[in-house]
């Protein structure tokens, strides 16, 4: 059940029973403006976030401090279309074991600041378009990878496409050895001045060509 203040549109708690899935939760509540999940709830068998709050439009404010992600496997689409969003809380987000984070922060326009430096992206095969249309954002700390030997990472296809306010992105704590799909990856990043993509732990070699198939458009404008 969501109980919400009358009056507003703002979810404050979620009391629920050891539910497995989040998929669809607030799916096109457009009315919803700020959501703030406490502690109150266990949210430990949750193996899926995907599309959680899906075309939530008028949405500014997310603090999720009361999550257990451990167990989730795919955040994508999770925050896509969330246009009004300006600030979200995810300090407490374990994603050991996600593997999806497809067009998580899609058409997030309002979002300027965005501090991920804290998921640990070691299972994670896909950044299909993670923040296409991020038009808003200058600041970004991406995941980080703990062991550099093992990449499940294999696709970062239109993972910053039109983020046209990004001035620098810093992958030296992403392993990119294995990606295989980089098209349109920074298709419209118009005022990209500063790429790193080497490595602290494997020197310039981290980014393999041998394994990069398809560079379509990767840094077309």
């Amino acid at each position: 059940t969501v109980i919400s203040k009358k009056g507003y549109h703002n979810a404050y708690y979620f009391i629920t029973n050891n539910p497995k899935s989040f998929n669809l939760l607030f799916y096109n509540c457009i009315n919803l403006v700020s959501v703030n999940f406490t502690s109150h709830f266990n949210s430990s068998n949750i193996t899926n976030l995907s599309y959680m709050f899906y075309l939530c439009s008028s949405l500014i404010f997310v603090r999720l401090s009361g999550f257990d992600t451990f167990n989730v496997k795919t955040m994508s689409y999770m925050f896509y279309g969330c246009k009004a969003l300006y600030s979200i809380y995810l300090q407490s987000f374990n994603t050991v074991n996600v593997e999806y984070m497809n067009e998580m922060f899609r058409n997030c326009y309002s979002l300027k600041y965005l501090d991920l430096g804290h998921f640990n992206a070691q299972k994670v095969k896909e950044f299909y378009g993670t923040f296409y249309n991020c038009h808003s954002l200058t600041s970004l700390i991406l995941p980080y990878t703990i062991d550099f030997k093992i990449s499940q990472l294999t696709t970062t296809s239109y993972m910053f496409y039109n983020c046209s306010k990004l001035t620098s992105i810093n992958f030296d704590k992403l392993n990119l050895t294995n990606v295989k799909n980089m098209g349109y990856m920074f298709y419209g990043c118009y005022s990209l001045k500063e790429l790193r993509i080497s490595s602290y732990y494997n020197g310039p070699h981290d980014l393999n060509p041998k394994n990069v198939q398809y560079l379509y458009y990767t840094f077309y404008n």
